[in-house]
């Protein structure tokens, strides 16, 4: 087996098939991304599914295992993908479910068919697969999630899932705006090839 952390944590993917019970399917290797490792799992007992498992090196770092940062990203992808669907049945994955332990830790979602290569679309049916997705996330945007709070997740015991902040959202763009005018104007006062009129007015019909 393909061992994923070594040293106090040593988890393999065979480990977290026999959790999920999902160890008498067939496993192949998808690959892995910057913080986790993926499987495809297939079976005629079950339709496929895709396993997750964080890796301990990431960066060429240690990756420390950090309870609430897993559930709050874990609970936020759950989250996510129940707003799309909500808009589009079957446009995210339909089955989403995470363990989070320091003995393991592990995610399970719905096999969602192979990726698009980009690259190999035309004009077309790029500008096309542009507004729809434009269109879903608007969409998406006006979907009603009951998460208190807003910026980035947060997860703690008390709460569970919740936003990172939880002040008065207009007054925390106004403060944000605010700041990135002050560090546009400290900006092009030191360097004066940004004050630019067109740029500033593009900041400003931002904020």
């Amino acid at each position: 087996s393909w061992t994923v952390f070594k040293g106090d944590i040593t988890m393999t993917y065979e480990k977290a098939l026999k959790h999920a019970h999902y160890e008498y399917s067939k496993v192949e290797n998808l690959g892995e991304g910057a913080w986790h490792r993926a499987w495809k799992v297939t079976s005629d007992r079950h339709d496929s599914v895709v396993l997750r498992v964080p890796k301990k090196i990431a960066y060429q770092k240690e990756v420390v295992y950090d309870e609430s940062a897993l559930k709050a990203e874990y609970g936020g992808t759950e989250i996510y993908y129940r707003c799309v669907n909500a808009v589009v049945a079957g446009a995210a994955p339909e089955m989403f479910i995470n363990y989070v332990s320091a003995e393991l830790t592990y995610t399970l979602e719905s096999f969602a068919g192979n990726h698009v290569d980009l690259h190999q679309l035309n004009k077309d049916d790029a500008h096309m697969l542009g507004e729809n997705i434009g269109q879903l996330y608007r969409k998406v945007e006006q979907v009603e999630h009951g998460i208190e709070g807003f910026g980035f997740f947060a997860w703690n015991e008390e709460q569970g899932i919740h936003g990172q902040f939880s002040s008065n959202f207009h007054e925390f763009i106004e403060e944000e705006c605010q700041e990135v005018m002050d560090d546009y104007h400290e900006l092009s006062t030191k360097k004066p090839l940004f004050e630019i009129p067109q740029l500033k007015e593009t900041l400003l019909r931002i904020c």
